[in-house]
């Protein structure tokens, strides 16, 4: 399952953000009253703020995101508070089996998983399952998750919040990046900075 910007509270809001942009935007041009350069100031106006509102929804959304995959990945690969160099050693050791496994060896990743398991050796798992996470081994997440149900609902958690950032071409990555962006209008030309727009929205040529 990929993250779905639009899913979120942010993404709904700025869905409602885009709407209300497009509906001021028809109304301006419909308006027999303006001047050319009437609506083109108008528009500037309500795009701006739109944008900015667009803007500090999709930094709530990165932030809020951000600080959940931190929870979770404290919550997965954390070593508990313990800080004893037996733990320290055995955790440097895991990483160097686990980061000695190319991309390609999920096969033989989903060994290790099971030899870890079966010997009790939490250092190791953890080791597998985030390298699992980090180079997309679903057969081992699975697996994973098949053997640990409430650890497992974190791990599937947190896949999917990563997926928001997978650079993974599909459906999903595509609306994700529309869910905050707003097209700038036509009447607006090739004023691209923020500055130059404020200007047009305060009267300027």
């Amino acid at each position: 399952m990929t993250y779905n910007l639009r899913d979120t509270e942010q993404g709904r809001k700025a869905e409602t953000v885009q709407a209300g942009l497009r509906q001021q935007i028809d109304y301006i041009r419909a308006d027999r009253t303006l001047t050319r350069e009437g609506k083109r100031q108008q528009i500037a106006a309500v795009y701006l703020q739109s944008k900015r509102e667009i803007d500090a929804l999709k930094a709530d959304e990165a932030n809020k995101r951000a600080n959940e995959i931190g929870s979770l990945r404290r919550t997965l690969f954390g070593s508990a508070g313990t800080s004893d160099a037996q733990t320290a050693i055995s955790y440097r050791d895991a990483q160097e089996r686990v980061g000695a496994l190319g991309i390609e060896d999920e096969g033989k990743a989903a060994k290790l998983l099971d030899q870890a398991m079966l010997s009790g050796d939490d250092v190791l798992v953890k080791a597998v399952i985030q390298r699992a996470l980090d180079v997309q081994w679903v057969n081992v997440a699975n697996k994973y998750i098949d053997n640990h149900p409430y650890y497992g609902e974190k791990l599937e958690q947190l896949w999917y919040l990563d997926s928001a950032s997978s650079e993974e071409v599909n459906a999903a990555t595509f609306t994700n990046s529309l869910t905050f962006h707003i097209e700038k209008p036509s009447e607006l030309g090739n004023t691209h900075m923020e500055a130059q727009i404020e200007a047009v929205a305060n009267g300027a040529a």
